[in-house]
């Protein structure tokens, strides 16, 4: 699995060179995932983490992720809840 493709939050480093590495401002950054550009720097300041979800969008806007993967990823998460569920009934 590579750095990118994490199911967590990504570190203040990590979305701090993401912007960089794609040429990206807080303020385009903000308008790709729909959210003002302090939220963006409030990620990137550290003072809140960025939510996983919306760091797997961005790197999927960007063409660093694939979506299908994450469609993959989800649809094998979900049989395992599922099947964990059914263990518990």
């Amino acid at each position: 699995m590579s750095m990118t493709n994490k199911k967590e939050s990504p570190t203040v480093e990590e979305i701090q060179e993401f912007l960089k590495r794609h040429e990206l401002t807080g303020a385009a950054a903000g308008q790709l995932l729909g959210v003002d550009s302090q939220t963006i720097r409030k990620w990137t300041g550290g003072e809140r983490p960025m939510p996983a979800a919306s760091w797997t969008l961005l790197q999927i806007l960007v063409g660093e992720l694939d979506s299908d993967d994450v469609w993959k990823d989800a649809a094998i998460l979900k049989r395992t809840v599922h099947l964990g569920d059914a263990d518990h009934e």
